[in-house]
């Protein structure tokens, strides 16, 4: 049994860098790395951008009302889900992810995570295909209490906390800080341009470790990164390629609101900083969202106490250059091979 831990790297100077406490609320919202499409914030923004409101139902207690591009709800090629307060205001955001030929999109450990059927507020998707066998909608939603359903409005233009399955038998809280994070046991992984600090939570430790052997069925599906000791995007993950129903991790023509190319586990490993990882998974989905200007976002230039390994943007290799858009504490992308 391999395991990791990240929270036993750090260093004091990094903590005082990186740790201090930020709401991660902001004005804009956008979606997919190195497009950075924007999210419409608000009511009346997502009206003007085209999106329709599903309010037949009347406003969930937990999401408010959905949004989506599509009038008939979430499609397989626009499954993203905008939610709003009953002030007009963010309430969250979800996905459908779908499964295909029978393989779950999301590994069976981690379905609880998912919003029930029976609760959804908009959905199912009905344009899957002849390949689709089955789909999950995940939501986080960013606002709790009275405040989704009364009509009233706060100076968060987004919100103020991020709840997967709100209100589901079983939900969880992501950190809207690093320390918060590091508190629950989520593992730290490697620094991105644009994104920050990842941070990965294996389900059967929660202690801060990432126990390879467990993987993929202990992974959570949904990953957190920090800047500057903030929240700044999370993203979803699935176990299988969401642009079609093959497993090619190869771009495709229309990328369906994901990322255009799948991660085998070799760049799915590059979001961690361990040399021996291996997620045993050959083809992943992932769909980042964030939450502040990700062009705000960088990893340190220069090596420092915490970029001493640098990822160049080509991929591969361990040397220093100043176009980086990755790194970790430790050499470890080019001192031990990453498994396929």
């Amino acid at each position: 049994m391999m395991r990791f831990s990240a929270t036993a790297l750090l260093t004091s100077a990094l903590g005082s860098q990186m740790h201090s406490n930020m709401n991660f609320s902001s004005s804009s919202m956008s979606r997919i790395y190195t497009e950075y499409s924007g999210i419409p914030v608000g009511e009346e923004a997502l009206s003007n951008g085209g999106w329709h409101k599903h309010s037949d139902n009347g406003c969930d207690s937990h999401l408010g009302f959905a949004w989506t591009k599509d009038s008939s709800g979430p499609t397989h090629s626009q499954p993203a889900i905008v939610y709003t307060t009953a002030g007009g205001q963010q309430a969250g955001f979800g996905t459908v992810i779908l499964s295909w030929h029978g393989k779950p999109g999301i590994h069976p450990n981690q379905q609880k995570w998912t919003t029930d059927a029976s609760s959804i507020v908009v959905g199912p998707v009905t344009d899957g295909g002849s390949g689709c066998t089955g789909q999950f909608q995940i939501n986080v939603g960013f606002r709790k209490g009275s405040i989704v359903c009364s009509g009233a409005t706060d100076g968060n233009p987004v919100g103020d906390v991020l709840i997967v399955n709100p209100g589901g038998t079983s939900s969880m809280n992501l950190g809207t800080t690093e320390d918060e994070a590091i508190s629950a046991g989520w593992a730290e992984g490697s620094c991105f341009d644009s994104m920050g600090l990842h941070y990965f939570l294996d389900t059967s430790t929660s202690d801060g470790t990432l126990d390879y052997d467990g993987m993929p069925a202990n992974l959570f599906p949904v990953t957190v990164m920090y800047d500057q000791g903030a929240v700044n995007a999370f993203f979803f993950s699935s176990v299988l390629d969401q642009i079609d129903d093959l497993v090619t991790c190869t771009p495709g023509t229309n990328a369906n609101e994901w990322e255009p190319l799948g991660l085998s586990n070799a760049h799915m490993c590059y979001n961690t900083c361990d040399a021996d990882c291996n997620f045993n998974n050959p083809c992943w989905s992932t769909m980042h969202i964030f939450l502040k200007d990700p062009k705000s976002v960088k990893c340190p230039k220069k090596p420092d106490s915490y970029c001493v390994t640098r990822l160049g943007p080509a991929g591969g290799g361990s040397t220093f250059s100043t176009g980086a858009v990755a790194c970790c504490k430790n050499p470890v992308w080019g001192k031990k091979a990453v498994q396929v």
